[in-house]
């Protein structure tokens, strides 16, 4: 009873020091970093490996590798479409056990290489889940000690619970600050839109904040002067373009929005 308490005791020290230490940062490389060490050294395991999903490019990135491996860190993304092990992830939200990295049919041939690359062949993926996303995985290294122990398993999903949390705080302190500035750029473009007499000047702030609110690289602002004519101002990668003025049609996108004063949106514009 006693060996039992001091060993909860020990795991709920370790858990709140993992804790603590993930919350020192918001860098989520510095996250991975922080997870893979204490996730090694409370595993007994030689390899951890953090993959980190961008869903918007569908492929997974190493993040991290400890021991760092300059292979890994350095390897081409793995697609995350036609992915089993993504899906049995995805599907489960639970560890994935694999024993045999070789003979598995859960493994891409290109996550295959990069096992083989880590020399790492007995594994078990854990999810990196928080607010029912996929945000990646952590793959440790069974080694030839065959299957961790159920409290072992159990050890390391808590690990990776609290790693998952600290990237999604991440996440939402980067949407926050860039919220703010957001808020920030629109309030001061109202501001000066009411306030601005010179055109030009204008057109140079307006300018400004649209491309730190979209972060594009082309803006083109259109200017109805009369029923019969229309001046284009646009901005290509920093640079002004000289002002341009042509004629209004009416069936053209831009006589649309300006007839109609409703925003439009244009998927394929070649089309």
């Amino acid at each position: 009873r006693a060996f039992e308490l001091d060993e909860r005791s020990q795991r709920l020290a370790l858990l709140n020091r993992i804790s603590s230490s993930l919350s020192t940062s918001l860098d989520v490389k510095r996250i991975l970093e922080i997870a893979s060490r204490e996730m090694s050294s409370a595993m007994g395991s030689a390899s951890v490996i953090a993959i980190m999903h961008d869903d918007n490019d569908d492929i997974g990135k190493i993040t991290f590798s400890y021991p760092k491996i300059a292979k890994l860190t350095d390897a081409l993304p793995i697609p995350l479409s036609d992915n089993l092990l993504v899906e049995r992830v995805r599907e489960t939200n639970a560890p994935v056990i694999i024993d045999n990295a070789a003979t598995s049919e859960l493994l891409l041939s290109s996550t295959l290489d990069l096992l083989n690359s880590a020399n790492i062949n007995s594994l078990l993926v854990m999810p990196l889940t928080a607010s029912a996303k996929l945000l990646g995985m952590m793959i440790i290294d069974q080694g030839e000690q065959g299957h961790f122990s159920s409290g072992e398993i159990e050890l390391a999903q808590t690990i990776a619970n609290q790693t998952a949390i600290a990237i999604e705080n991440s996440h939402l302190y980067t949407e926050a600050r860039q919220r703010t500035a957001e808020l920030g750029a629109l309030f001061e473009l109202g501001v000066s839109v009411t306030q601005e007499l010179d055109a030009e000047r204008l057109m140079t702030f307006l300018f400004d904040k649209v491309q730190l609110l979209l972060n594009v690289d082309s803006i083109t602002v259109t200017i109805a002067m009369n029923s019969d004519w229309m001046r284009i101002e646009s901005l290509e990668y920093g640079k002004r373009l000289e002002s341009v003025s042509i004629q209004r049609k009416g069936t053209t996108f831009t006589e649309h929005v300006l007839n109609s004063g409703q925003s439009l949106m244009i998927g394929d514009i070649e089309r």
